[in-house]
C-alpha cells in the first residue's frame, strides 16, 4: 500500500516546527509533565501554547500520554 501523500506532507509540518522540535527534545527519554515542559523550555513557550503542540504531536503519534489524576504526563513516542 502506497503512503498517502497528503498525511506525509501533514506529518512532515508537524515535524517541521521548531517549537514542536523542542518539545520532543523534552520529552525523549521519560513522562513530562506540561508545567515540566514549559520550565525546560525557559519560559520562552507559554503553557497553553505547549499544550496545543502537545495536542498536535499526539495527533501525529509522535508523543504519548499518561494521566495521573487531574495531571497529564508526555512522552516521545520512541517506536514512532
Amino acid at each position: 500500500m502506497d503512503p498517502n501523500p497528503t498525511d506525509a506532507l501533514t506529518f512532515a509540518k508537524v515535524l517541521a516546527d521548531d517549537t514542536r522540535q523542542r518539545i520532543m527534545t523534552c520529552c525523549c527519554c521519560g513522562w513530562r509533565s506540561v508545567g515540566d515542559i514549559v520550565a525546560d523550555l525557559g519560559g520562552d513557550v507559554a503553557q497553553p501554547t505547549v499544550s496545543h503542540h502537545l495536542a498536535v504531536l499526539r495527533e501525529a503519534g509522535l508523543v504519548q500520554l499518561r494521566r495521573e489524576g487531574r495531571q497529564a504526563f508526555y512522552s516521545l513516542d520512541q517506536a514512532r
